[in-house]
C-alpha cells in the first residue's frame, strides 16, 4: 500500500519529504492519513511562482507572453464557443455538437488548477493534450455547418499545438 502511495505522490508531484514529516508543502499543515494533500492545505491556492522554478526548454516564451496572448484567445473562444452553445440552445445545432465545445472549456479551466494549484506537470500535460483533442473535434463537428467557428479558432489550435508540445517537455525535464 506505501509503495501505491508513493506512486500517486509522484504522478500528482506531491513531495515525499513534505508528509513524512507530518507537514504538507503548501500551508505546513498536517497530511491526511493517506499522505497526499488534503482540502485542509488549501488545494485552491495557486502557485505560479513555482512555474518559475521548473526546467524549461530555451524555446520556451517567456512568463509574461501568456497573458496578451490568453487575453485575446478568450476573446475568440468566448465568441466562437458562445454561438455554437447559442445555435444549440435554438436547436439548430444537436446538443452532440456542442459537447466537445463544453469538454474544451472543461480541460482548459482545469488545466490551471493542475499545473498551478495541485504543481503536477504529468495532470497539466495529460489536461493540454485533451484541451488539444477536444478543440480538434469541436473544429471538426462545425466544419461543414458553421465554418468560421473553426476558422476563428485556429490561433487558438496553434497555441495549443505549442502549449501541449511544451507542457510535455517541461514535464519530461522535470521528471
Amino acid at each position: 500500500m506505501r509503495i501505491w502511495r508513493l506512486e500517486v505522490r509522484v504522478l500528482l508531484g506531491i513531495p515525499e519529504e513534505g508528509c513524512r514529516s507530518g507537514l504538507t508543502e503548501w500551508s505546513r499543515k498536517p497530511c491526511l492519513d493517506n499522505g497526499t494533500r488534503g482540502f485542509e492545505s488549501h488545494p485552491f491556492r495557486m502557485d505560479y511562482g513555482w512555474y518559475q522554478k521548473l526546467v524549461k526548454p530555451g524555446w520556451a516564451p517567456p512568463s509574461w507572453v501568456f497573458a496578451p496572448v490568453w487575453s485575446v484567445l478568450y476573446v475568440l473562444i468566448f465568441v466562437s464557443f458562445g454561438y455554437v452553445f447559442y445555435l444549440a440552445l435554438k436547436g439548430k445545432l444537436g446538443g452532440f455538437t456542442a459537447l466537445p465545445f463544453v469538454l474544451n472549456l472543461i480541460f482548459n479551466f482545469l488545466f490551471t488548477f493542475f499545473q498551478f494549484g495541485l504543481r503536477s506537470n504529468f495532470l497539466a500535460a495529460v489536461d493540454v493534450f485533451f484541451v488539444l483533442v477536444t478543440l480538434l473535434w469541436a473544429m471538426f463537428v462545425v466544419w461543414r455547418r458553421v465554418r468560421w467557428v473553426a476558422l476563428i479558432n485556429i490561433p487558438y489550435l496553434i497555441w495549443v499545438s505549442f502549449a501541449t508540445v511544451l507542457q510535455t517537455t517541461i514535464t519530461y525535464l522535470n521528471f
